[in-house]
């Protein structure tokens, strides 16, 4: 579509005319159409090209660090939470016996 598109916008035919009822456009402003649709697809392609690469790039930064320190919160409240083992308890019994 695209490309019939440009085709009817540089090159009309008398079929396209009288069947879409189109204006005959002098051909300066129809090169000026075309070079201002290339320019607007350059600019919008190389925009989307580097703000989304930038963007991904934000945004795995921030999930890893997002991990990092809900890891580093989950450690330090586990320790915290648990009472400290010692060599001693864990080699007795029940009965204080080794």
């Amino acid at each position: 579509m695209t490309g019939y598109n440009t085709y009817l916008t540089v090159w009309l035919d008398d079929w396209s005319e009288d069947l879409f009822n189109l204006a005959d456009l002098p051909m300066n402003y129809r090169y000026f159409l075309l070079a201002m649709i290339v320019l607007d697809f350059i600019a919008t392609y190389s925009f989307e090209r580097f703000f989304i690469q930038w963007f991904s790039k934000w945004w795995n930064t921030r999930l890893e660090t997002n991990k990092t320190s809900n890891r580093a919160q989950m450690i330090t409240e586990l320790a915290q939470d648990s009472k400290p083992a010692t060599i001693t308890s864990s080699l007795t019994n029940s009965k204080g016996q080794f």
